[in-house]
């Protein structure tokens, strides 16, 4: 073959070669034919980590939209665990009156750990029970029934809701005579609770007039004076609320009121007195307040006396 052949065939075939890889796009797959595009699914691609991004949007307000979700979803959370006006908190009916926030004087420590029995002087007594029977108490021979009146009863319930809330707040063990319907037991049983506290106050309004205090009438009857205990509790209590003193032994229309009204002190006893009290059916609740605080200062300085 003459020389100059071999030449013309090498420029042929890299000639050729050339034009194959021009016409394959540049590149091909390993068997010499052009490779197809990469279809990878949608799962594949959050396997790998390649989410796509819809056109016209991106990841910074995709998570804006996220976030303010969220946010929409605890704000509709939080309202409807919140209470609506007026509910979800129990009313403080003491915060009605003064009583609860009163400042007390510094003798109603003495009231700490005493027991303290309150009674109205106007409530009736308990349904079914024979008014005009006569009970025992110690020598004295007394009407069940207690001297109801609807004029009075309203001022001596409110009185003793507010002498009852200082005293629990001076630590003192309050005893109600009265049920929740504000009846009273028979006179003998008011008697028993009144005794079973070291300190007993029946209290009887009376809207028209000044007032006064009585010791507790003595259960050995006829006029034998009342215990020193009872007497030295009707004086503090008077000296309190700036109230003259009654000799009950003496005046017979008081004996009377007093046996009725279960203010009888026995024998070994707590000590007892019935406190009358001159305030009008409207009194503003300051007024009520004051007069109060009066009784549980009086109170208050008897338990101190007994100490």
């Amino acid at each position: 073959m003459p020389s100059w052949v071999l030449p013309l065939v090498v420029v042929g075939a890299l000639a050729g070669a050339g034009w194959l890889f021009l016409a394959d796009g540049g590149g091909s797959s390993g068997s010499g034919h052009r490779a197809a595009p990469s279809k990878a699914s949608p799962k594949r691609e959050q396997a790998e980590g390649e989410l796509s991004v819809p056109e016209g949007d991106s990841a910074d307000s995709g998570a804006q939209r996220r976030a303010a979700a969220g946010q929409g979803r605890i704000e509709g959370d939080d309202a409807a665990d919140a209470p609506s006006d007026g509910t979800g908190t129990d009313a403080d009916t003491d915060a009605e009156t003064g009583a609860a926030t009163a400042s007390l004087p510094p003798v109603t420590a003495s009231l700490a750990g005493r027991r303290i029995a309150l009674a109205p002087a106007s409530a009736s007594t308990a349904t079914g029970t024979a008014a005009g029977a006569l009970r025992k108490v110690g020598a004295l021979r007394l009407p069940c029934a207690s001297a109801r009146d609807a004029a009075r009863l309203p001022i001596e319930l409110a009185l003793l809701d507010r002498v009852a809330v200082l005293l629990r707040r001076a630590d003192a063990t309050v005893v109600r005579v009265d049920d929740a319907a504000h009846a009273v037991p028979c006179v003998d049983v008011r008697v028993r609770v009144l005794e079973s506290a070291e300190l007993g106050v029946v209290l009887r309004a009376d809207p028209g007039g000044g007032g006064r205090v009585f010791a507790a009438r003595s259960d050995r009857g006829g006029k034998v004076p009342a215990p020193a205990g009872a007497t030295s509790l009707a004086t503090e209590l008077g000296g309190a609320l700036r109230l003259g003193g009654v000799d009950a032994a003496t005046v017979p229309a008081v004996r009377t009121l007093l046996g009725r009204a279960g203010a009888v002190d026995r024998v070994g006893g707590g000590d007892t007195a019935l406190l009358e009290v001159g305030i009008a059916a409207d009194a503003s609740p300051a007024a009520l307040d004051a007069v109060a605080l009066d009784i549980v200062r009086g109170l208050a300085t008897a338990a101190a006396a007994r100490s």
